[in-house]
């Protein structure tokens, strides 16, 4: 990196050298002299203008990986301000990976959550009626629980597709969400074609 960096710094001074010396061969114009300014002008003009030269550094996985994430949100966000349902806002979160410093970063629609949430306390409230020790109780309640909480999570598959129509519907009326998906899907091409050609 270090090479390629002293390297694009050394073609820019290569190549602007010759217009920074043609600059210093002029002579500077003076208030008092219209010829010498007119003659200094017309020099300019016959000058070849100087090449623009772009340099485009490689990126790195994480940066379109974030760029793509971004965009990600961008459409949750956009898609939460325009459905007629606010259990369908999507809410993303951060949570660490098992046996790990890195997070994982999920999305869910606000349902989903309701659910799970519903059944968890419902695990919770019918354990905590059992004494200490009483493993009877433990086993019979989580048996129960287990049933309760299976009916509190069996509505997710009717409201996931209930989610999928809405979120198809509003693509193809919202021009918004719409230019939020595609630009979502070109950060995810990019950053699967960077993946591929890292892979290489």
């Amino acid at each position: 990196m270090a090479r390629t960096i002293t390297f694009i710094v050394a073609t820019v001074l290569g190549l602007s050298s010759p217009a920074i010396a043609a600059a210093q061969a002029e002579p500077p114009v003076t208030a008092g002299a219209p010829e010498t300014a007119t003659a200094t002008t017309e020099a300019e003009g016959a000058q070849e203008p100087v090449e623009e030269v772009v340099v485009r550094g490689k990126r790195t996985l994480l940066s379109l990986r974030r760029d793509m994430q971004t965009a990600r949100e961008n459409v949750w966000q956009v898609f939460n301000a325009t459905n007629t349902d606010d259990d369908f806002d999507i809410t993303c979160t951060s949570a660490p990976r098992t046996g790990s410093h890195y997070k994982n970063r999920a999305c869910r629609p606000q349902y989903a959550d309701k659910a799970t949430r519903q059944a968890g306390q419902e695990v919770a409230r019918r354990m905590s009626a059992c004494a200490a020790g009483d493993s009877a109780c433990l086993e019979a309640a989580m048996q129960m629980a287990t049933g309760d909480a299976q009916a509190h999570l069996a509505i997710i598959p009717y409201m996931d597709k209930r989610l999928d129509e809405e979120f198809h519907r509003l693509a193809a009326e919202q021009p918004e969400l719409a230019a939020a998906i595609l630009e979502y899907l070109a950060k995810q091409h990019e950053y699967e074609e960077a993946v591929r050609d890292d892979a290489k």
